[in-house]
């Protein structure tokens, strides 16, 4: 048997994986070869092909690499996310740490960080509080693209909240990042608040629970549920999350929502027709679809309680 080479094993493991139906074998087994190898992917070209002056020879592999690819393409055909498996994912440019106890970082939930920043633009020293932070990662690429915001980072799970706390240490924001362990904004409304916030964004579950089945292998097996279904239809918890931002934003202060595309219109008239909300809008993400919905609280509320108004 001839020995292993990174190119021989990264062709097996693209076969495997196709035949299971994983999207993008080849892109998948280069990612799981770099994390056995522990090299960037960037690297792998080089040692596809080596030998200078010579007859090209594909770079061989160690036992021990050979065996922990082999074990995560085994993994990896059992639809396990390559996050899980790398214990990465990038978002916004920066390297985000994830594990099972979180939801893996959506290139579209980019987009809720584009808003959020846009209509900071003009503040100075924003609060933004971030309501299901998970791994983090919106918190993080907030605090990191404005060094003078800061961001009370919010979940109820503990275990997602200490993902949330290495991502923010990683990144350097760990002074910027406050981190909280409640339900949605409770224990923001549940203490004393000198002024509100600037923006409340939130990335909250919206899958109902009757979608489940429609869902990719990946996200309905390993995915943690609690941070994926909301009761009546997906919209339990933005229903809950509207009165909330109301009492915790500063009147002009925004709240912004990362929605399921089926239902943002559905997000908008609720909106539109509860609280002190104006200029209700919609964001497309990059295939067309809606994806963010925001609206501001009105500058007069003309009877709407808020924090600093009730001593709470």
């Amino acid at each position: 048997m001839e020995p292993a080479t990174v190119g021989s094993l990264l062709a097996e493991g693209e076969v495997r994986l196709a035949a299971c139906g994983v999207e993008t074998p080849r892109l998948d087994a280069e990612l799981l070869m770099a994390h056995a190898l522990g090299i960037d992917r960037g690297r792998l070209p080089l040692l596809l092909v080596s030998g200078a002056g010579g007859p090209a020879v594909e770079a061989g592999i160690d036992a021990v690499s050979a065996a922990a690819f082999r074990k995560l393409v085994r993994r990896r055909a059992l639809r396990e996310p390559v996050a899980y498996l790398t214990g990465t994912r990038e978002f916004w440019s920066l390297d985000i740490e994830v594990t099972p106890a979180v939801l893996i970082p959506r290139p579209e939930t980019e987009h809720l960080v584009e808003e959020t920043l846009a209509i900071l633009g003009g503040i100075a020293s924003p609060r933004v509080a971030d309501v299901g932070t998970g791994s983090g990662a919106i918190a993080v690429a907030l605090a990191v693209e404005r060094p003078d915001l800061s961001v009370t980072a919010l979940d109820i799970s503990q275990e997602a909240l200490e993902v949330a706390r290495r991502n923010a240490l990683r990144h350097g924001v760990d002074d910027k990042v406050e981190l909280v362990c409640g339900d949605l904004l409770e224990p923001l409304l549940a203490r004393p608040l000198a002024e509100g916030y600037h923006a409340v964004a939130s990335n909250p579950p919206y899958v109902s629970p009757e979608e489940r089945d429609e869902l990719m292998p990946e996200v309905r097996r390993y995915e943690p549920g609690r941070a994926l279904y909301a009761a009546r239809n997906g919209m339990d918890l933005i229903e809950r999350l509207l009165p909330q931002a109301a009492r915790a934003l500063r009147p002009g202060g925004w709240l912004l929502l990362e929605v399921a595309s089926s239902r943002a219109e559905e997000v908008a008239a609720l909106m539109r027709r509860s609280g002190p909300w104006e200029e209700i809008a919609t964001r497309n993400d990059y295939s067309g679809r809606p994806r963010v919905v925001r609206c501001r609280r009105a500058p007069s509320d003309k009877g709407q309680a808020h924090p600093e108004d009730s001593g709470r």
